[in-house]
């Protein structure tokens, strides 16, 4: 999940673990983020650049969903680099969702 901290993000994120208490979720966050999330067994932070393909696709690995939650600003310069990184590892588009 990406921006899981903003405000939709976060009402993703509290939904996703309400919803199905089976559910692993994976956050994907920068370097030099202080971002905090909620501590649960369901919850995997992964801290890296953006700009690193193969950080992306590592995050991407084995998930089923992808959520990516982007800001308006960043959208045509992250949005390719999430949706190449995701493609690599597997994903069809029905398996991206992308909240407004």
């Amino acid at each position: 999940m990406r921006q899981a901290s903003s405000k939709i993000g976060t009402a993703t994120l509290k939904y996703l673990l309400q919803r199905n208490s089976d559910i692993n979720v994976t956050v994907i966050t920068r370097d030099a983020s202080t971002a905090t999330f909620p501590s649960s067994p369901q919850i995997s932070v992964k801290k890296g650049s953006f700009e690193d393909p193969e950080f992306l696709q590592s995050a991407f690995q084995g998930a089923e969903l992808a959520v990516l939650v982007i800001n308006v600003f960043a959208m045509d310069v992250e949005q390719p680099r999430l949706i190449d990184a995701a493609a690599k590892v597997g994903y069809s588009p029905q398996g991206l969702l992308f909240p407004c």
